[in-house]
């Protein structure tokens, strides 16, 4: 079956469909949705009889690759925890570096403070005034290892947890569809949710 053909099987049942008026009609109608149904069925088979051999050598192809694929998926996230962990501990070493050096600043300034005030006590005012204005010596940085690896990118990811969901605003929370879907299929027009209003629709089949 090519294009040309489809289309030749849509002409067939092609129709200008009209507002029903008489109880003929409507029976005309449900005739002719019989026979629009029935060809959509048949051309649904053919398109899968045309397919499935599609679709079973897919499956085949996707299965042979599988395992391999997984592993390698395996690996990477494997290595990108690895490089995430390293990351976290060059972090850690950074953050205590930086906190002996606010400390050891502290001690050398806390010391020249202390010798100005001793000076200011013995009555050297002036020596007092110079040492206070002399720049506390800045302890030596100590250089770290490189935290990103090189030919590497890395991207930031905020991410979250819920430590207390009844405080979470409204506005971020869903409502459950299938949940009241289901209600209102079993209690029909008995339903009484508070803000749903319940309502039926027609279809033929």
């Amino acid at each position: 079956m090519d294009e040309k053909e489809l289309t030749a099987s849509i002409a067939l049942v092609e129709r200008d469909i009209q507002e029903i008026t008489t109880e003929a009609e409507a029976d005309a109608m449900g005739a002719y949705l019989k026979e629009v149904k029935a060809k959509a069925k048949a051309l649904t088979a053919k398109r899968m009889e045309m397919t499935r051999p599609l679709d079973d050598s897919k499956k085949k192809i996707m299965a042979m690759f599988k395992p391999v694929l997984d592993r390698l998926g395996d690996l990477e996230s494997l290595a990108k925890k690895t490089i995430v962990a390293y990351q976290s501990k060059i972090e850690r070493l950074r953050i205590e570096e930086q906190a002996k050096r606010e400390a050891e600043e502290r001690r050398l300034r806390e010391e020249q403070e202390a010798k100005a005030q001793a000076l200011v006590d013995a009555g050297f005012t002036d020596v007092a005034e110079a040492v206070q204005a002399e720049e506390v010596e800045q302890p030596e940085p100590v250089e770290l290892p490189r935290a990103k690896p090189a030919g590497l990118t890395e991207r930031t990811y905020w991410r979250f947890r819920i430590t207390d969901e009844n405080m979470i605003p409204r506005e971020f929370l869903m409502v459950d569809n299938v949940k009241i879907k289901k209600v209102v299929n079993e209690l029909k027009e008995a339903t009484a949710i508070p803000g749903i209003e319940v309502y039926s629709e027609k279809a033929i089949y």
